[in-house]
């Protein structure tokens, strides 16, 4: 094999990986340590059901390769006892509401699953690049705060901060830094894993909030699009089909207004946060998004999945109405209770905190 032909499988193979760790239905198995070698190069899909499948192959041409998490004996006769030692472990990945880095990242250490290839739980490069607009609602005060208001340098990424900090070019941003160093009561030497933590933080944010804004006008066009099964008079008619419909359409409104108070509330916190910079006004802020990652995962994994599903279905947003009212029916309302029911504990939740 030629060594530009390796570079480019490593570059496929790398940009396959990243496409799954940036994805919120979509993990790598390559970074749990899975004894069945046929599965290491495999990743979990969650398909418009909620259901978690393996993806063993995906190829433009043969389509993708899924089984069952519970069918793999039938694919892999020759690896029984390895898949005995790796089915506990694909049982419980495979109850798993999302596959987001920020979910993982907590699931995986409450189901105490290890990770050999830490990098599959980070977003990539291309990802944190793409939430450069986001981050800088979170970056601004923190540079405000150390350079003042009249700074006019962008610092779009955490990187970019952390490097202009180590070496502060400006007296009062040393003397802010001190200052900021003695509010959180952490060494000199502490404060970037500080703000590490901090970029980590509103990452996180940045990243759900783009995929809630890419979901908002979806679901505006899909009930438009869903209104459509009335133009028939049969379908009109048929009160099931009008239930069917009014539900479908009140439980994802129902979903996205709640979903969206909640950043609402991140971002009034985050607002106060910087008037009382404390160690421990920072950690209360951090546990309150981080108790909430599993569950935006979950509720915005969910809406993704099936408007997607919508999309492929129906890319010229056409089918008449008896088409668009048999969508509702087998694709469309399934599990739609449970992402509403979940939003509303976790949202009920957090106005306790």
């Amino acid at each position: 094999m030629s060594e530009t032909t390796e570079e480019h499988l490593a570059s496929a193979a790398q940009e396959e990986f990243d496409n799954a760790r940036d994805a919120l239905h979509l993990m790598p198995l390559s970074i749990l340590p899975l004894k069945t070698r046929g599965l290491r190069n495999a990743r979990l899909i969650k398909n418009a059901q909620f259901e978690t499948r393996i993806e063993l192959f995906r190829d433009p041409n043969a389509g993708s390769g899924q089984v069952p998490i519970t069918g793999l004996e039938r694919v892999f006769p020759s690896d029984v006892d390895a898949l005995k030692e790796d089915a506990p472990l694909l049982a419980k990945l495979g109850m798993l509401h999302s596959f987001d880095v920020y979910s993982l990242r907590i699931t995986l250490r409450q189901l105490e699953i290890p990770v050999t290839d830490e990098s599959g739980l980070s977003l990539s490069a291309k990802k944190r690049a793409e939430l450069t607009e986001y981050m800088r609602s979170f970056t601004r005060p923190l540079i405000n705060y150390i350079y003042g208001e009249g700074d006019s340098t962008e610092m779009n990424d955490m990187a970019d901060i952390l490097n202009r900090l180590k070496t502060p070019d400006r007296v009062e941003a040393k003397k802010r830094l001190q200052f900021l160093s003695e509010r959180l009561g952490v060494g000199p030497q502490d404060l970037p894993k500080f703000l590490e933590d901090y970029g980590d933080v509103f990452l996180s944010l940045a990243y759900f909030k783009k995929v809630l804004d890419r979901i908002v006008p979806m679901i505006d066009s899909f009930c438009d699009w869903a209104d459509g099964v009335k133009e028939s008079e049969l379908t009109r008619r048929d009160a099931q089909t009008m239930e069917l419909l009014e539900s479908i359409k009140s439980m994802l409104n129902q979903t996205v207004t709640s979903i969206t108070g909640r950043f609402e509330t991140f971002n009034l916190r985050s607002r106060v946060l910087w008037s009382d910079m404390t160690r421990e006004n920072f950690n209360s802020f951090r546990d309150m998004v981080t108790s909430n990652h599993a569950s935006i995962g979950s509720v915005l994994c969910g809406l993704s999945l099936k408007l997607d599903l919508w999309s492929e279905r129906f890319p010229s947003q056409g089918g008449g109405p008896a088409k668009r009212a048999e969508f509702l029916r087998s694709e469309m309302f399934h599990g739609l209770s449970r992402l509403m029911n979940e939003e509303k504990m976790a949202a009920k939740a957090l106005e306790r905190v």
